[in-house]
């Protein structure tokens, strides 16, 4: 935002400095005795001026433009620096989310094969364990079969 300037005949006519904020009185004290002039003033009493007003005036529209200008690229460049700098900490975030989330996968992948060779482990023994039932069952049988005649 610019602090004011006139722009046209009209309002530097009316121009007396208390338009202009603190700081613009501070780097330019002689604002504060300023006063405003008649229309008829420059007109009438300083008709070779008023060329030179205006020109100096369009000049001043075209700086203030030009400020404004260059205000809002600084402000849509600081606004897209900011937007570039959450977007690089979101990837930062991204990508320690992803390596977290592969060291947990490498983990349970570790976890998958312990519990797949436990489970085969305990297949082996489970058909260990029933064929060696299966072979004591015959045994119990077979011995029953011979104990069984002499008791009739």
């Amino acid at each position: 935002m610019l602090d004011f300037y006139p722009t046209r005949s009209v309002h530097f006519e009316a121009w007396d400095g208390t338009q202009n904020c603190q700081a613009t009185h501070a780097l330019f004290p002689s604002l504060s005795s300023f006063k405003t002039t008649r229309r008829s003033t420059l007109a009438g009493s300083h008709s070779d001026l008023q060329d030179k007003l205006d020109a100096v005036l369009e000049v001043l529209r075209a700086k203030g433009h030009e400020q404004l200008l260059m205000t809002n690229k600084t402000s849509l460049l600081e606004k897209l620096e900011s937007q570039a700098h959450t977007w690089e900490m979101l990837a930062r975030k991204q990508e320690s989310d992803i390596v977290a989330l592969r060291e947990r996968m490498a983990k349970t992948e570790v976890e998958l094969r312990a519990s797949t060779l436990a489970l085969e482990n305990n297949a082996s023994e489970h058909t260990r364990v029933v064929d060696l039932l299966n072979a004591k069952i015959a045994n119990l049988t077979n011995l029953l079969s011979k104990v069984a005649p002499l008791k009739g």
